[in-house]
């Protein structure tokens, strides 16, 4: 996982008489619109997963309950 990344400035920017600052501004806004992209597809994810346990419970009741079983005993292992 790559926590931090460089980005070089354009030299055109500098070329072009442009303010580097709003290279940084402009790269600072496509960062947070993807972050906010990406946490939406999570939150989307997470309330399927959701919707999925609970539908799966109601038509295969023992074998959810053996899965659920199983993971809270891996969840304790992992730990």
């Amino acid at each position: 996982m790559v926590l931090f990344q460089t980005h070089y400035l354009d030299i055109r920017y500098v070329d072009d008489l442009k303010n580097p600052q709003i290279f940084t501004r402009d790269c600072l806004q496509r960062t947070l619109e993807r972050n906010e992209e990406i946490n939406g597809k999570n939150e989307a994810l997470a309330k399927f997963a959701d919707i999925l346990t609970v539908e799966l419970s109601s038509q295969f009741p023992t074998q959810m309950a053996q899965y659920r079983l199983w993971k809270s005993i891996s969840s304790f292992i992992d730990q």
